[in-house]
């Protein structure tokens, strides 16, 4: 028998539904994203020049302080020997991680066993006169490793399997003759490798010259150019780019930092929206991990990571968005119709793509707009103390007219509201004194039936019917005045029906009884 009345779930996911009100919304969303950098971190440096995400969940950054493991709760550095200041990495088919530092030098990490290999020895580096430049660029043809070096038009070559390297004439004609690139293309990698230590990216899907974005297949395939910055006013260098689903975001180090087209590869051009996410920002890499979050990296700033979610959780605010207040007390969603934002003496109504904005004339301190309530010819809005009434013309069927206060028609009612819900065009509500109805000619009245009144102050309210009426109190609940047994002293937040039970989210958990039908 007490377990009839008492269920107690642990977990309430089955009865949850997310409702994705965003497209309704017609406001701009900023992405959320978590930002870690030295003062709110275990990150040991702010300077990060390149991200590299592994199969294994790792995600290794070279920073100005050397190699950084993440292991999803904290930032490590790995001692690599004598080794700092990593200005890029590069992960091998062989699942081997290339250390670059700023000196020249050159190191290894298996990633399977995260064991350091002494690289410069191994493939005869130490050999080879550097002159103490950094390799900025890697890319692997094959079993052979190109490598860029600052400002050096040559480059150099390892041979994997031979473990020998050599010194290799004219990078750009290199790129050009594997990737089967234009003359045009050629001379703009001359004049990139020559002025700039920017502007030449690689990963397995991209190759970047300049402002310029090529699709490659790997081996020895054509390029293909699928974006080309200058249909798009940017003529910065690209340090990055990452295809989620179909938008396409890119990174630069000027004015582009992060930016986001929308429908890149699933619309004509002049259906694309594009979206300056981290204007500005220094952006210096640019990567996709296993689970397709999105990791971003830049000079003086750490890291920022967009979680794969950023698809379906954006966050709406008055800077971006255009909202009344960052303080949003309620939204709802109507279906078929529009959504309604409350915030502090203030509720936007929104359908259509037409936004309309109403202040409340409240007399109350902090009067959050806790609820909307759409009958018939009216809204009703509701706060801790007062009620409103919005008036809907005949030919409007969500946006109101006007706003105005709604006066009880009996003496004695406070309005005050905690929790309600609509029955047959009657809103039935938990009020300041009892249960309040308010009817679709919006007049208000107390709820008269004896059971309606309690020694405890109502905090909850579900009507099944006329005849039937479950109550919550902040000590205790009941149905028609009869005290449900086993929960005589919980405090009851709100009431709810979910398929054939009743479900009351008290102070002490969740409980659940069958209605009987």
């Amino acid at each position: 028998m007490k377990n009839y009345f008492k269920s107690f779930f642990s977990l309430l996911f089955g009865l949850c539904s997310v409702v994705l009100v965003y497209p309704q919304l017609h406001l701009k969303p900023q992405p959320v994203y978590i930002q870690y950098n030295s003062f709110n971190s275990s990150l040991p440096a702010d300077m990060v020049y390149k991200i590299i995400p592994d199969p294994y969940g790792y995600v290794w950054l070279a920073t100005e302080k050397g190699l950084v493991r993440y292991n999803g709760k904290e930032f490590t550095l790995v001692a690599t020997g004598r080794f700092e200041d990593v200005i890029s990495i590069y992960k091998t088919n062989a699942n081997i991680l290339w250390l670059f530092a700023y000196t020249g030098h050159t190191r290894g990490l298996n990633l399977n066993n995260h064991q350091i290999i002494n690289t410069d020895s191994l493939y005869g580096l130490d050999k080879l006169k550097l002159s103490g430049k950094p390799f900025l660029v890697a890319m692997q043809w094959g079993t052979n490793l190109l490598l860029r070096r600052q400002s050096m038009k040559n480059g150099v070559c390892i041979e994997l399997d031979n473990r020998i390297s050599y010194f290799s004439s004219d990078l750009a004609t290199q790129i050009a003759t594997h990737y089967h690139l234009p003359q045009k293309v050629k001379s703009e990698m001359d004049t990139i490798l020559k002025n700039s230590n920017t502007g030449i990216y690689v990963n397995n899907d991209y190759l970047i010259i300049g402002n310029k974005i090529f699709g490659i297949a790997g081996g020895n395939a054509h390029a293909k150019l699928i974006f080309d910055g200058n249909d798009y006013h940017i003529h910065e260098y690209i340090q990055a780019a990452v295809r989620l689903g179909t938008d396409l975001y890119l990174a630069g180090i000027k004015h582009l930092g992060l930016t986001k087209i929308n429908g890149f590869f699933s619309v004509p051009k002049s259906q694309q929206v594009i979206e300056n996410i981290l204007p500005n920002e220094q952006i210096t890499d640019l990567r996709k991990d296993y689970l397709n979050n999105l990791w971003v990296s830049s000079y003086y700033n750490g890291i920022f990571f967009f979680p794969f979610s950023e698809a379906g959780t954006l966050h709406y605010n008055k800077a971006t968005s255009g909202l009344y207040s960052d303080e949003v007390s309620m939204l709802k969603q109507y279906a078929g119709h529009g959504t309604v934002i409350g915030y502090n003496a203030c509720a936007d109504f929104i359908s259509g793509g037409k936004h309309k904005r109403f202040l409340l004339p409240v007399s109350e301190h902090l009067p959050r707009l806790l609820s909307a309530e759409k009958m018939a010819h009216n809204w009703i809005l509701l706060t801790r103390l007062e009620a409103f009434r919005a008036h809907l013309p005949g030919s409007t069927r969500f946006i109101p007219a006007s706003v105005e206060p709604l006066l009880p028609a009996e003496r004695g009612i406070a309005r005050g509201y905690k929790n309600g819900a609509l029955l047959h065009d009657i809103f039935y509500y938990a009020g300041g004194n009892g249960v309040l109805t308010i009817d679709r000619l919006a007049k208000m009245h107390r709820y008269n039936p004896a059971y309606a009144l309690s020694e405890n102050k109502n905090t909850c309210i579900l009507p099944l019917s006329e005849a039937k009426m479950f109550i919550g109190t902040v000590r205790g609940g009941s149905v028609n005045g009869i005290a449900l047994p086993y929960l005589s002293d919980d405090q009851f937040y709100s009431i709810h029906t979910f398929d054939s039970l009743i479900v009351f989210c008290t102070n002490t958990g969740v409980y659940t009884i069958k209605e009987k039908r």
